[in-house]
């Protein structure tokens, strides 16, 4: 079983987002792995490569599934941070408060 067929069957058999949903977070999940670069043009090439698709067609079903105003991010989020920690009893996270410079040189604040 190749590894995108691991991680679809993994995510659309765990989680509690719909299962449609599910299966793209996990080809999106699979294409950041083999490719680390975000950017909904990046992980759509990706995905493309891997599913032999039009990078035009995979470019727009992340798109679309970033957009997707009917995903609640944060019961995405919490299953994604429960597959990756799995049963762990301690875990230790790294944070990086740099503010990143704006195309004027500036650095963007994010503080509300």
């Amino acid at each position: 079983m190749s590894k995108l067929q691991s991680i679809t069957h993994y995510f659309t058999t765990h989680g509690r987002l719909r299962p449609s949903q599910r299966k793209t977070l996990a080809a999106l999940v699979w294409a950041l792995m083999r490719k680390p670069l975000l950017g909904i043009a990046a992980i759509g090439h990706s995905l493309a490569m891997a599913k032999t698709a039009k990078a035009k067609h995979a470019i727009k079903r992340v798109d679309r599934f970033v957009g997707n105003a009917r995903i609640d991010l944060e019961v995405a989020c919490c299953d994604l941070i429960q597959t990756v920690i799995g049963s762990a009893r301690q875990v230790y996270l790294t944070l990086d408060w740099t503010d990143p410079k704006t195309k004027d040189g500036k650095f963007q604040s994010f503080k509300s």
